[in-house]
């Protein structure tokens, strides 16, 4: 049952990308609080379909 994932939408980014921000922030003195690294946002539907077509021995929902 997909119901519960018919409104999900995710963020997603690269590690490589996550790393370098965390050089960046780590050598900026002033950078404090939070810092959000979000490279896309995709629904679930959209991201299974990825995967399904990347793994189609899986039984995905």
């Amino acid at each position: 049952n997909t119901d519960p994932y018919k409104d999900l939408h995710m963020g997603s980014v690269h590690v490589n990308d996550v790393a370098l921000a965390h050089i960046l922030v780590y050598e900026n003195a002033s950078a404090s609080g939070r810092h959000l690294c979000v490279e896309s946002i995709t629904h679930y539907s959209d991201f299974v379909d990825m995967v399904a077509g990347l793994y189609p021995e899986y039984n995905l929902p």
